[in-house]
């Protein structure tokens, strides 16, 4: 460890991460195979030698190690919940938790995942209008402007934790409810929290509160005073804007992949260098079906679809204007391959060559 922690970049979350690495790749691989793993003489030869020994690539080997740790988990606390300001945020954890345990990078975390997120389309201004509308938990009236509730859960049998699927590892809601009569918002977010690889599952959600909150026109819901439940129903829909899964799910593996975990972490390569390996195994996604499909299809195919749709709004980021990447992304409909072309004027096989030619 001090060995490849010597070895630039320096990272926030090197030691600890490479540390939980460490552990799994022992339990993976027969004992009297341990010392070659520790005889990686840097970085890379680590990931080299872990892939040959496992015979698992790196998006394989990390969604196993979300489940070992999760198998290792201690029972949860069952103390009240500590409640930690986070900017917009709230954090909930259970003391002796391992979300109490890093309650500190958390609250950072999370402040600056939604600042990139919001900046990456310019919807910092909406974002903050958004969160002057919401409900507070904490307030007996609910009277906002509100705070985002974080459940970090230590179990999934917790309080609040049957909210979180049980494929998954976190789950984000927007919704609405009543206060003294008029429509107020309602955003909450749930994590299952294992140790410091879940950074990547807050990022995530997190990146979800900001599209769905920046996104949602309000103007039905505080127009005027709701007399129900259907009366507070209709005027949600009124400002829900279904947005396409590349923007809700695509956006959210972006914040992780460029910004957050994956930078801090500084053991893994870069996320178009992994493309690239995930293209030379054949087991890439063409674009036009990350693009058109849907959060089923996403879900089916999460491992690629995630790095993919990541590293192509990247792509975006770099050579396209904001404002036309946000005009795409929030047209009507959530088939962004249809609109693509009418928006940038070049059909999505140009894009999509122009991208992975930008990978070399």
């Amino acid at each position: 460890m001090k060995r490849l922690a010597a070895e630039p970049p320096a990272a926030l979350l090197f030691t600890p991460l490479t540390g939980l690495l460490l552990d799994y790749a022992e339990s993976a691989v027969p004992p009297e195979k341990h010392a070659e793993i520790y005889a990686a003489e840097n970085r890379s030869d680590l990931l080299r030698r872990l892939k040959v020994l496992t015979g698992k690539d790196l998006l394989d080997f990390g969604i196993d190690m979300f489940g070992y740790y999760e198998k290792k988990m201690p029972p949860d606390p069952g103390a009240a919940w500590v409640k930690v300001p986070a900017g917009p945020f709230r954090l909930y954890l259970r003391p002796g938790s391992p979300a109490d345990a890093d309650r500190d990078l958390i609250a950072r975390d999370v402040v600056e995942t939604a600042a990139r997120v919001a900046a990456a389309l310019d919807m910092a201004p909406a974002f903050e209008a958004a969160c002057t509308l919401l409900a507070d938990d904490e307030n007996e009236k609910g009277a906002g402007p509100g705070l985002i509730p974080v459940y970090l859960h230590a179990s999934r049998k917790g309080d609040g934790a049957e909210k979180i699927g049980k494929q998954s590892y976190g789950n984000a809601s927007l919704g609405a409810t009543i206060v003294e009569r008029r429509g107020r918002t309602t955003f909450r977010i749930h994590v299952f929290y294992l140790n410091a690889l879940s950074l990547a599952v807050v990022e995530h959600e997190i990146a979800h509160a900001v599209v769905l909150l920046a996104s949602f026109d309000p103007k039905e819901l505080k127009a005027r005073e709701l007399s129900g439940e259907a009366d507070l129903r209709k005027a949600f829909m009124a400002g829900y804007r279904p947005v396409p899964s590349l923007l809700q799910e695509g956006l959210g593996d972006w914040a992780f992949y460029y910004h957050g975990f994956h930078a801090a972490w500084g053991l893994l390569p870069p996320p178009e260098r992994m493309v690239s390996d995930l293209r030379s195994a054949g087991k890439a996604l063409p674009l036009k079906d990350i693009l058109a499909k849907s959060a089923t299809f996403r879900a089916l195919n999460y491992k690629a679809y995630s790095l993919e749709a990541a590293s192509f709004l990247e792509h975006l980021f770099r050579t396209r204007a904001k404002d036309d990447i946000k005009r795409w992304l929030f047209a009507p409909g959530t088939d962004a391959a249809k609109t693509f072309e009418s928006v940038f004027g070049v059909k999505v096989a140009d894009a999509e060559a122009a991208w992975l030619g930008g990978l070399k």
